[in-house]
């Protein structure tokens, strides 16, 4: 269900960075709509979004979701 009171924060990022989904399982990327958010109200703009999607060694995974990151400022 919508909310009136709550955003995507991908949806309101002007130039989101999305080099892939967030959903890996464990390295087996698939394109496809993201399953992790971050929302907020209308007194934030978003400054910057995106997905954090580096790996550590050797393609190594710490988890089955990459992190996101969104950069918020209260209006």
């Amino acid at each position: 269900e919508a909310s009136d009171k709550l955003e995507d924060s991908y949806v309101l990022a002007k130039n989101p960075y999305t080099p892939r989904c967030s959903f890996n399982e464990f390295g087996k990327y698939e394109d496809g709509e993201f399953i992790d958010h971050i929302f907020c109200s209308k007194e934030f703009t978003v400054g910057k979004w995106g997905v954090l999607s580096d790996t550590y060694g050797k393609l190594k995974f710490p988890a089955d979701h990459c992190p996101i990151l969104a950069v918020l400022t209260l209006k």
